[in-house]
């Protein structure tokens, strides 16, 4: 794992994570971008204002977001239907991506928004 220092950048220090790990860091930014204390934190306030109204924020920020991870866990595990219809979403997902790939095509600019190739036949 690399030493974590004021220099060092965000990439350098996700670098050991999985690219889906990156998915959590996503969430925690959707969750604090649509959070209306923070939006108007950041519209009231310089840059360097706001980062002390965020530091406070960052840590529930971090909970809201585990706990929400688990609340989505519970509810695949417990709900049969619910299940079913996440899975065959994933399927869907999954299936055009991974047979994307396999064609040597690193660009997902080629999917659509439901992740799906619309130039891709599928056999």
């Amino acid at each position: 794992m690399t030493a974590i220092h004021t220099e060092t950048t965000f990439e350098e220090a996700i670098e050991n994570f999985k690219p889906a790990d990156q998915l959590f860091f996503d969430q925690v930014e959707a969750e604090a971008v649509t959070s209306e204390d923070i939006r108007q934190a950041a519209t009231a306030n310089t840059r360097d204002d706001f980062k002390l109204v965020f530091e406070k924020r960052l840590d529930d920020l971090f909970i809201d977001r585990m706990e929400g991870n688990d609340e989505i866990f519970r509810r695949v595990m417990q709900d049969g239907d619910f299940r079913n219809v996440v899975a065959e979403y994933l399927l869907r997902r999954v299936y055009q991506q991974a047979r994307c790939r396999a064609a040597d095509s690193d660009d997902l600019s080629c999917f659509n928004d439901s992740g799906e190739n619309p130039t891709y036949q599928t056999p």
